[in-house]
């Protein structure tokens, strides 16, 4: 059910702290506990109608906005927003989520402002001058509800109730976090309180009763109050005031898959009334019970639905009456299921059945280890029946021994499939033969080749090999200095001509006595120069 904006008497402001600290990293199957808490703040905006106030801060060790207080009807993307926190480390501050969150409350004019302070029961920090706080808040006409999660054990949990106490709220504690959307959820319905009308009220059964129960239930019965509220669209609703208003008080429905069922008045307590001593009170709380959890199957019908779960697949059977005069159905029908596995989307499937005898239809889902099957069946003409959910111990592959079928030859397996049965793990990956592995070398084949062409433009340019060569053949330091050769000059073509020969003078005349002696000196110059 869902309230009417014209009927609530007063607006809502709500503020959501949570505690984003790295506590909250915690994996819970296939989110964290950071995720629950912001699915949990998802469910309290959906409750509120467009003119209430919404605001989520974020606190570690400082306050993040994360939507500001503003009304629903002007928040954009608020549900994307909220499932975008993450843990960040740190313990929450409390005092600090407090004074952040009160403040923005302090600023709205409507007459029921309220915050919900979501904390770590066992990491609560910080508690500052929180009485102090909380008493002005309190005269300023704010209450305070806190949801701690974990025990009333926890180190924390005296502080977090003390919190609560001061602040005029109620206080939860859980250690399961899959349970966070439902106390969000019940703490907000509590502060909406202002649509109880807590005035006497008839109420009117309806033909819709026949549904759930086949009961005399009679015409009417009274109560003393009622949260007021109308049908969704697709409800059934079985029990109506019979007031100006003309609410639902009692209402049956479907959400997804599974099956509703609402109560809006008190069922035992100071505003039962008259549905206290009526003697179908009982009656009527079990027929709604029973609807949510019984089958819809009729022995009228025609037909029963059964499944099963064996070696890793869902199987659905539908099983037709053998006297039957003709098919229950028009076409060959369909298993509708969503199928949620660890650490990935939900997947829907759509598996039509089969015959396998004349009165006999199968469909199988195969399931993986961890996953869960919600399995519908429905044809044109019947409204959908939704099965119970189904999920599988263990993969097949783990099956006991104990449970394997009679009969089964595990060596005749292992020889018709070319390997042989073995008692002990021993020597297995040693007589796993060979396989050629493939080495990708053209990574260091381009490196060469740029190695080679640096190498090469180097000695181009500046002769690096002739130069190493040189300081290789003589390395400094070692040996005496040689005085470098001096280079040769070439000589040119006038160098290769014969010598001139030496002039001969005549003798002098003038003295005759010193002829023999300078004939014999001149000779002996003459062979000289011709030695030469």
């Amino acid at each position: 059910m869902e309230q009417r904006q014209q009927l609530r008497k007063n607006l809502l402001a709500i503020m959501v702290a949570l505690d984003r600290s790295g506590s909250m990293a915690a994996p819970i199957g296939g989110l964290t506990k950071m995720d629950m808490a912001n699915l949990a703040t998802a469910e309290v905006l959906k409750l509120l109608m467009p003119r209430d106030e919404f605001g989520v801060i974020a606190v570690d060790s400082s306050a993040h906005s994360v939507i500001p207080l503003t009304p629903v009807e002007d928040i954009v993307g608020g549900e994307s927003r909220i499932r975008a926190i993450e843990s960040m480390g740190g313990g929450i501050f409390t005092y600090t989520a407090l004074h952040h969150a009160t403040n923005a409350l302090m600023a709205s004019k409507a007459a029921t402002r309220h915050l919900i302070l979501f904390a770590d029961a066992a990491d609560a920090e910080e508690p500052g001058e929180y009485q102090a706080l909380l008493e002005r808040t309190s005269r300023a006409g704010i209450t305070v509800s806190v949801v701690g999660l974990g025990t009333e054990r926890d180190c924390d949990a005296e502080f977090l109730k003390d919190v609560a106490k001061r602040g005029g709220g109620m206080v939860y504690f859980s250690d399961r976090a899959e349970e966070l959307p439902r106390i969000f959820a019940q703490d907000t319905f509590l502060m909406a309180r202002n649509t109880f009308l807590d005035v006497p009220v008839e109420a009117d059964y309806t033909a819709a009763l026949r549904s759930v129960s086949q009961a005399d239930f009679g015409r009417s019965t009274g109560f003393g109050g009622y949260n007021l509220c109308y049908g969704k669209e697709g409800s059934e609703v079985l029990l109506v005031s019979r007031d100006e208003f003309t609410a639902p008080l009692a209402a049956v429905g479907r959400a997804g898959l599974g099956r509703v069922a609402a109560f809006t008045a008190e069922a035992d307590g100071e505003y039962t009334g008259r549905f206290a001593a009526d003697p179908m009170a009982g009656t009527l709380l079990a027929a709604l019970a029973n609807w949510m959890i019984a089958p819809e199957n009729d022995p009228e019908s025609g037909y029963l639905v059964a499944q099963s779960l064996a070696d890793g697949v869902h199987r659905v059977e539908l099983l037709l009456d053998p006297a039957r005069e003709r098919d229950p159905f028009p076409a060959l029908p369909s298993v509708y299921s969503v199928v949620t596995r660890d650490g990935g989307p939900p997947l829907t499937r759509q598996d039509p059945f089969r015959w396998v005898d004349p009165d006999r239809l199968e469909a199988d889902i195969p399931l993986e280890s961890g996953s869960v099957s919600l399995a519908t069946v429905g044809w044109e003409g019947k409204r959908p029946e939704a099965l119970a959910p189904v999920t599988p111990v263990y993969s097949p592959e783990f099956r006991p021994a104990e449970e394997l079928p009679s009969g089964v030859d595990v060596a005749a397996m292992s020889a018709a499939t070319g390997g042989r049965e073995r008692l002990l793990p021993d020597g297995l990956w040693d007589e796993l033969p060979p396989l050629p592995r493939r080495l990708d070398l053209t990574p260091w084949i381009a490196l060469l080749a740029v190695a080679l062409l640096l190498a090469e433009v180097a000695e181009r340019r500046i002769g690096v090999w002739a130069i190493l060569s040189r300081r290789i053949s003589s390395p400094a330091g070692s040996g005496p200095k040689t005085k470098p050769k001096r280079r040769r000059k070439r000589k040119k073509p006038s160098d290769f001509l014969p010598e001139p020969e030496p002039e001969v003078l005549p003798p002098p005349t003038s003295a005759p006595e010193e002829e023999d002696g300078s004939a014999g000196s001149l000779s002996e110059a003459l062979r000289r120069a011709r030695r030469r």
